[in-house]
């Protein structure tokens, strides 16, 4: 029994001695891995927080020597507040690893970012921190570099208009936008997160007929890594029609995908310009254009309209041959107005516009409507008494609404409806335009609406086009809006059109008020003809023309010489300046002008008075008929009230 007993003991001790002296080697073998560790390592008392042991390593990081680190406390080189601290190393304890971000001090003062990685171990009984410290400062300034240059381009970004993207097209056809900027969601109205994986909603945006077009220009970009360049549009569910522009350079990404850097643009003011700009100067060469044939046309006219005047007064009324000759001056007055008309959209006849009230016109202009008109249109009027008066031609206004409500008849020919007439003042300010053309102020709004036909959106483009009618052949001939329209914008004014196929058609025109004072709407007055005995030498290479002035002139007393060709007519004043008292000649012939034929006759004798006669009067202004010396101009066909009146304004 006892010698059993001894045995055990024995055996016991014998294995306490074996597992102390492991303990010590794995102690020894753990402080040798501990000092001789390349990473900066720290043993540190979790109840004091006591630095016990420090490698190395440590040493080299911070400073110090290792021996003068254990005589330091960690709140020694931990930034925190001790009682931060405190709560750090309870945490430490309470895991069995931790993981930290703290700033510590260095012996020379500096102050450096750090990772601690934290783990309890037991060395000689006592339960300890071991706390392994990498240096993350260098990591630490690239990140918040980093950051800040994002911060700065996130910035920047949103500075932009537009869109800063990246666009990435797969092998098998997928698509998305890994970075998009927030412009994203002015631009095609879907945010960047909606797209960082799948384009499809972008595509969802494009208008159909430029979806190709699109999809084409991509693919090419891919093909040859040549830069995107693509104009389109876009159909958005907020903002309507928008185009947009894009420009992209292309990469090839290791996996086979294709990767774009780009920007996007609204282009959508610049087009709308761009098409302005285009309708303006098409608009103004067809005015061009216009304007000639007017001019042709007058000299064509001018001898028809002086012969049947001339024979309506000379023929009984009796005649058989009367009807047929009021008919031929009805066809000619028409023809006349169409080419006034023609003139007024070229832009190239003077009105003399004078403030007055817009109410008594469109009250004639109805009434002569109505009686033209079937009753199954009825008309409506309203016409607000306060709005002010407008600088206008009396003539041109009855003109306008001539126009608007012959239109508006039309529509409604077949089914009948109704025709209103409304006219109130407006104002216009820039925080709700009317019309970028319009300056901010008071406005006459003349609308005439009817409830006819109405006219789809590519029609109604192409309203104010000249020459452009939906009328049948020899019922219309395009003129009329197209003239409205040069009237409205000869007065600074401007149209706005609202119509639909089926629901009728409004045309608001809207006219500058011209302020406050009296407005006059005097009345036409047919005054008696006077005539004189001058002697005038009368010049037009139209021996038409030259025909019926003669007879014209004649009637009212002149003596007339009629010359066909201003370098005729120049030769014969030289010869006896003193012959003539008055040289009337047209503007437009061959060889030389009536102006500079007006020039060479001044410069032989100063006091003779000269009459320019054209057809158009867009190549003499007031100051040039000043600085030649001319003293006056009038408008072919010449009426023979008016060249009598012109007549004794200049000789008295």
């Amino acid at each position: 029994m006892i010698g059993n007993h001894t045995h055990t003991s024995s055996e016991n001790l014998g294995q306490a001695f074996e597992t102390e002296e492991a303990l010590r080697k794995s102690e020894e073998q753990f402080r040798s891995i501990f000092q001789n560790h390349a990473a900066v390592k720290l043993l540190i008392d979790p109840d004091t927080g006591d630095i016990v042991q420090a490698n190395t390593a440590a040493g080299k990081f911070y400073g110090w020597p290792p021996e003068d680190l254990t005589k330091k406390r960690i709140q020694d080189i931990n930034t925190l507040a001790p009682e931060q601290i405190k709560i750090q190393m309870g945490k430490a304890r309470s895991l069995h690893r931790t993981y930290f971000e703290f700033r510590h001090r260095l012996a020379d003062g500096s102050v450096r970012d750090v990772e601690v990685y934290s783990s309890k171990v037991e060395v000689g009984g006592k339960e300890l921190l071991h706390s392994i410290v990498h240096d993350v400062t260098s990591r630490r300034q690239a990140e918040e570099q980093l950051k800040k240059s994002h911060d700065l381009l996130s910035r920047l970004a949103r500075l932009v208009p537009g869109v800063i993207y990246q666009y990435r097209l797969y092998p098998d056809g997928r698509s998305a936008f890994p970075y998009a900027s927030p412009g994203m969601k002015d631009i095609y109205e879907v945010t960047p997160e909606q797209v960082k994986e799948d384009a499809t909603p972008v595509y969802g945006r494009l208008h159909p007929d430029d979806y190709d077009h699109v999809v084409d220009a991509i693919q090419k970009s891919a093909d040859t890594l040549e830069t995107f360049y693509c104009e389109f549009r876009v159909v958005l569910p907020r903002q309507g029609l928008r185009w947009r522009w894009s420009q992209a350079h292309p990469e090839k990404m290791p996996d086979g995908s294709t990767l774009w850097h780009g920007i996007i643009s609204d282009i959508t003011e610049r087009k709308q310009a761009e098409e302005r700009l285009r309708k303006a100067q098409k608009m103004e060469a067809i005015g061009t254009l216009a304007g000639g044939i007017a001019h042709d046309f007058n000299n064509i006219l001018f001898p028809i309209i002086g012969h049947a005047d001339m024979l309506l007064d000379d023929i009984p009324k009796d005649s058989p041959f009367r009807k047929s000759l009021e008919q031929i001056h009805t066809g000619a007055i028409r023809a006349r107005e169409l080419v006034r008309q023609i003139l007024a959209f070229s832009r190239q006849e003077k009105n003399e516009l004078a403030r007055m009230k817009i109410q008594p016109i469109v009250k004639e202009v109805l009434k002569l409507i109505r009686s033209t008109i079937p009753a199954t249109i009825a008309i409506n009027q309203r016409l607000h008494a306060g709005c002010g008066p407008v600088k206008a031609d009396p003539v041109q206004i009855h003109q306008i609404i001539m126009n608007l409500a012959t239109n508006a008849y039309h529509a409604m020919a077949e089914t009948g409806g109704t025709l209103t007439v409304s006219l109130k003042e407006v104002q216009v300010d820039h925080s709700d335009p009317v019309s970028p053309d319009l300056q901010p102020g008071p406005y006459a709004c003349l609308s005439v609406a009817d409830t006819g036909t109405g006219m789809d959106k590519e029609t109604a483009e192409k309203i104010f086009d000249p020459f452009f009618t939906t009328k049948k052949r020899g019922k219309g001939t395009g003129m009329g809006l197209s003239v409205v329209h040069g009237i409205v914008k000869a007065m600074n004014g401007t149209i706005q059109v609202q119509t639909e196929p089926g629901r009728g058609t409004v045309f608001h025109l809207f006219l500058p008020v011209a302020g406050n004072g009296t407005a006059e709407n005097t009345p036409l007055i047919k005054e008696p003809l006077v005539g004189g005995s001058e002697r005038i030498l009368l010049v037009d290479d139209e021996k038409a023309v030259i025909s019926i002035e003669e007879q014209l002139l004649s009637r009212l007393g002149y003596q007339v010489t009629g010359c066909a060709g201003s370098t005729e007519a120049l030769e014969m004043f030289k010869q006896d300046p003193k012959r003539f008292d008055m040289v009337i000649t047209d503007i437009a012939m061959p060889k030389m002008s009536g102006d500079k034929l007006a020039g060479e006759l001044l410069k032989i004798r100063p006091d003779i008075p000269i009459l320019l006669c054209t057809g158009f009067s867009d190549t003499m202004t007031d100051e040039k008929l000043a600085a030649i010396g001319v003293k006056g101009l009038v408008m072919k066909p010449v009426v023979i009230s008016d060249l009598d009146r012109k007549l004794r304004e200049i000789f008295g």
